[in-house]
């Protein structure tokens, strides 16, 4: 045999044997490689083996904070940081009763305890369900109360802007009216949205130590009801909230009840070819305190009881606050925020009403997509009608963030 048969005859022996080998490997699974879900817009894939699109996304986000405030010393921090991680989940199903979603927000943050150092916490900022069709929506879980609209353009420094609004648990189902317009009721827990009631001393002084403890338990929930639209324009809500104010028996003052309300009403408009808008919420309640400011570290109580078996006098309050945004070129928008509240503590032997006003001004730079660098500027002023020793007193502060969403 010569040298070229012999090489051919090897080759052949070669083939054979590899062919026998791969013969007798197992075959691989077939790789299911995850698909995009364009059904509910850009980010959703379907979780494999499953008809449910979910999204994820959140951001992560630095701080930074200097705060002159009047009524602090020395220990007080002026200068603080801020970090802060958040991750949402979307998850969405098409059923045979319609849109089965679920949502959950979780995030962290270690940041200042405004004068002692710094805390740290991770909490569950939203989680709930829902499920919509022709008819309307069915949502259940920690959501944004149904009374809330507007609560700020601005990033909001440690001074805050008075925004109320807040999560809440809640059941609650939106009927679709047509063209834009729903109608909303919701069943939501107060002990999300409640300060306490004051409870004075039988001379008619005036205790202000842990009013929340002075609130006795809850009987029944706050029933909130809206009417909404959304169009082109922008959106429109009308509002309102009833619900128990109690106070515990304390000092032998009796336990007493009463009912308590807050109604308001919002609008957001948007200025065509501009990059304008324009917000605002403006609210009333007794009782319902929370529902309408957050009292920006004032002494804010929802009801007084301030002689024994009169029963209690609930608190009035009412607010507004604006906002206006602009898009001034492709990378740069700005913002500017105030906002007003008035707070009467009624049937108190020595008022601590107050008003409060406070502006903030924000601009925002892009980039890059998905990076954010922003400024802020913030003031804010309390005056106090008179008594119980307490202080005017006003809070200016400066902000600076960096975002990077995703």
């Amino acid at each position: 045999m010569n040298s070229k048969a012999l090489l051919l005859s090897s080759a052949a022996a070669m083939i054979v044997a590899s062919g026998t080998q791969a013969a007798d490997l197992p075959s691989a699974e077939p790789v299911e490689y995850v698909r995009v879900c364009d059904a509910f817009g850009t980010g959703f894939f379907y979780i494999p083996g499953t008809d449910t699109c979910i999204r994820m996304s959140g951001f992560a986000r630095y701080e930074a904070h200097w705060v002159e405030d009047d009524r602090e010393g020395d220990e007080f921090n002026n200068f603080t940081t801020r970090a802060r991680g958040q991750v949402n989940f979307d998850a969405r199903t098409m059923t045979d009763l319609g849109l089965l979603r679920s949502y959950i927000e979780l995030r962290g943050t270690i940041g200042p305890a405004d004068t002692g150092g710094y805390s740290d916490g991770f909490n569950l900022n939203q989680a709930w369900l829902s499920l919509s069709n022709d008819m309307g929506t069915l949502t259940a879980g920690h959501h944004l109360s149904f009374y809330d609209f507007f609560g700020g353009k601005a990033m909001d420094t440690r001074i805050g802007l008075d925004d109320p609004t807040d999560e809440v648990n809640l059941l609650a189902y939106s009927f679709l009216i047509g063209n834009g317009l729903s109608a909303s009721l919701s069943i939501e827990d107060k002990t999300f949205r409640r300060y306490g009631v004051l409870i004075g001393a039988g001379g008619g002084g005036i205790s202000l130590t842990t009013p929340s403890s002075n609130s006795d338990g809850q009987e029944i929930p706050d029933f909130v009801a809206n009417i909404r639209i959304d169009q082109g324009w922008g959106s429109a809500q009308i509002m309102g909230v009833g619900g128990r104010v109690g106070a515990t028996d304390a000092g032998g003052f009796g336990s007493d009840d009463a009912f308590g309300y807050a109604a308001g009403l919002g609008l957001s408009l948007k200025v065509p070819m501009t990059g304008v808008t324009f917000s605002m919420q403006a609210d009333y309640a007794e009782g319902l305190v929370r529902y309408v400011t957050t009292g920006n570290d004032a002494l804010l109580f929802d009801a007084v009881e301030n002689v024994a078996g009169t029963g209690i006098s609930l608190t009035e309050a009412w607010a507004a606050k604006a906002g206006l945004g602009a898009d001034i070129t492709s990378t740069i928008s700005a913002s500017l925020d105030g906002a007003y509240a008035d707070i009467d503590h009624n049937g108190m032997a020595a008022g601590i009403d107050y008003d409060t006003w406070i502006v903030a001004g924000t601009v925002h730079w892009k980039p890059v997509s998905g990076l954010t660098i922003s400024g802020e500027l913030a003031y804010e002023d309390v005056n106090y009608d008179a008594g119980a020793g307490v202080d005017d007193f006003d809070v200016w502060g400066a902000m600076m963030r960096i975002n990077r969403s995703f």
